[in-house]
């Protein structure tokens, strides 16, 4: 029996370790980096206008402080359970990943999507992997426009995200860690995620089921 306990408690330390570990590279990660491109850019400026992003900038880096604070008490997932504000969370993702970048987002859900039926795990894992494939697109994709679709289909939330940039080698045998996690997030949810790409764009296609 001590053996069987001791194995589980080092089974949950280390789905505590993975889930830590996905929330710091998937979130926080990714609005350091944004945050630090976003500054990098508007230094070589000095105008009023440029001056005052700056300082929106820096505010937010207080919002990371507070996200790394709600990780460590393990509260993440609390925001995504609160109702009538998960359209609201991707609609401030999308403004905020896209800031002061040249690739423009447009994001479209299905009206008759209603949150409050869809558990907080794929709300929170969906949250997760736009964001990571938003600032992918920003960083690497040189595209001009993307297009991120969420629909509701019977049981199952549909996503499509689509850019038109130069794309990427799908085949290749170690791909990024930002993409690894982008699957194990699907799985986790016992999703399905198809990945298209070539030198016009790329698309990607995910199916959470509800």
């Amino acid at each position: 029996m001590l053996l069987n306990q001791n194995t589980f408690i080092e089974k949950a330390k280390n789905i505590e370790k993975k889930r830590i570990a996905l929330e710091l590279h998937d979130n926080i990660l990714n609005k350091l980096a944004s945050t630090r491109f976003n500054l990098f850019t508007i230094s070589k400026k000095t105008d009023i206008e440029t001056i005052n992003n700056a300082l929106v900038l820096v505010e937010k880096i207080k919002d990371i402080e507070d996200e790394i604070r709600n990780i460590s008490h393990n509260l993440s997932i609390d925001v995504f359970s609160q109702s009538n504000t998960f359209n609201a969370l991707l609609e401030s993702l999308i403004i905020e990943q896209t800031q002061l970048q040249t690739v423009k987002i447009h994001l479209e859900i299905d009206e008759t999507l209603n949150w409050d039926t869809v558990s907080s795990k794929i709300k929170m894992n969906l949250y997760r992997i736009i964001q990571e494939v938003v600032h992918n697109i920003n960083k690497h994709s040189q595209a001009l426009k993307g297009t991120i679709s969420i629909v509701k289909d019977d049981n199952n939330i549909c996503m499509s995200i689509q850019d038109n940039g130069i794309g990427f080698n799908t085949a290749q045998n170690k791909p990024g860690i930002g993409l690894k996690n982008i699957q194990e997030r699907v799985f986790n949810t016992n999703g399905k995620i198809t990945i298209q790409s070539s030198a016009s764009g790329t698309s990607i296609f995910i199916v959470f089921p509800m």
